[in-house]
């Protein structure tokens, strides 16, 4: 009886390896079909053109937004290690850039941004330390105007959009770790207001 005892034990090894083997190649081949499915897609959609470069320094940690046919970049931290507070306009019918008024406030990296109508906006980030100060870019005018502070703690890495009228950031990281809470801003009114934490 021992040894056939023996013989189910590595019976049932061999199946279980088996098993496990049969599962990695079941995530390999979907993970293969899903790339083969997002390059068809992608080929179907359209194909991607390099444009011109920012006529500066490569950075990351940047923040951008539209306005109207124009897209804007802005802040981050240059290859080197310096901090920003810099903004740049893109024109994809002419396909250059141009430099814009700098933010006036303490150059940054991590902020967030979004655009309401022919307004663009740029707040928090890091600085020296966390921050959560908050402004308002002019497209038209080519001028900054410091509004209303994002009311979650100072902090980095927020997550922003709007939808219609109305701004909203949330989440993000601040000194003691990362947030879940979110608020709307309404530029007609220069505030913001809390609304249900992020849920995830």
């Amino acid at each position: 009886a021992f040894p056939i005892a023996i013989g189910m034990g590595r019976r049932q090894n061999v199946n279980t390896n088996a098993k496990t083997q049969m599962k990695m190649l079941n995530k390999q081949f979907f993970r293969f079909l899903f790339i083969i499915l997002l390059c068809n897609s992608a080929s179907a959609q359209g194909t991607w053109t390099q444009r011109a470069n920012m006529p500066v320094v490569g950075r990351n940690e940047a923040v951008s937004f539209t306005i109207g046919t124009k897209g804007y970049l802005g802040t981050g931290v240059n290859l080197s290690g310096t901090k920003l507070n810099d903004l740049w306009e893109y024109d994809s019918s002419l396909n250059a850039w141009t430099q814009k008024a700098s933010m006036p406030a303490a150059v940054r990296f991590i902020a967030f941004g979004f655009a309401i109508g022919t307004k663009g906006y740029i707040g928090a980030g890091f600085t020296t330390t966390h921050a959560q100060d908050f402004y308002e870019y002019d497209a038209s005018l080519n001028s900054w105007t410091q509004k209303a502070n994002f009311p979650g703690t100072a902090r980095g890495g927020v997550a922003a959009f709007c939808i219609g009228n109305k701004g909203y950031a949330g989440t993000g990281q601040d000194a003691v770790g990362p947030q879940q809470d979110f608020y709307q801003y309404d530029p007609s009114l220069n505030t913001w207001t809390p609304i249900a934490n992020f849920a995830g």
